[in-house]
Parts: structure tokens; sequence; C-alpha cells
């Protein structure tokens, strides 16, 4: 008698853990499927970010030159705001 309790308690125990286990497991397969669909960029957006980060990169190169190569030296502040101004008024009709 005392020997079938303890293997259905064994039995039980078991089952709960390979229960949890399954139930972890699953759990770790949907959060990897999800972060994977939400850092894997469109096809679209793809493309339009490069050609900004490119248009960014060539922003960067000309602030760098005017920065280190213009006959005054200048605040980046300065250059910044002057971009901005520049990017306004040539967008103003």
């Amino acid at each position: 008698m005392r020997s079938t309790l303890i293997t259905t308690a064994v039995r039980k125990t078991a089952d709960l853990s390979f229960k949890a286990f399954a139930i972890f497991g699953m759990l770790v397969v949907l959060a990897l499927g999800f972060v994977t669909l939400q850092s894997s960029p469109s096809i679209s957006d793809s493309s339009s970010d490069q050609e900004t980060y490119r248009q960014l990169s060539l922003f960067g190169d000309a602030f760098q030159l005017n920065r280190n190569e213009y006959v005054e030296q200048i605040h980046d502040r300065v250059l910044i705001r002057s971009a901005i101004d520049g990017m306004l008024s040539d967008l103003d009709p």
C-alpha cells in the first residue's frame, strides 16, 4: 500500500515536472518568435532607411569638413543651427 502511494506521488511529481518543462519550453519559443518578428525590419523600411542613413552620412561628412577646414573656428551649435535654417529656408516656397 505504501509503495503504491509513493509510486503515485512520484508519477504525479514527474507529470507536473514534465508539464512545467513543456509549458516553459513553449513560452521560450513564443518569446523568441516574438523578439525575432519585432527585430526584423520589413523590406520597404530597410531600403528607405538605408537611403536615409546614406544621406545622413553625407551630412556628417559636410559637417566635419566645415568644422575642421573652415577659415574661422565655428562652434558645433552654430553649424547645426545653420544647417537647420538652410534646410527650412530651402523647403519654404
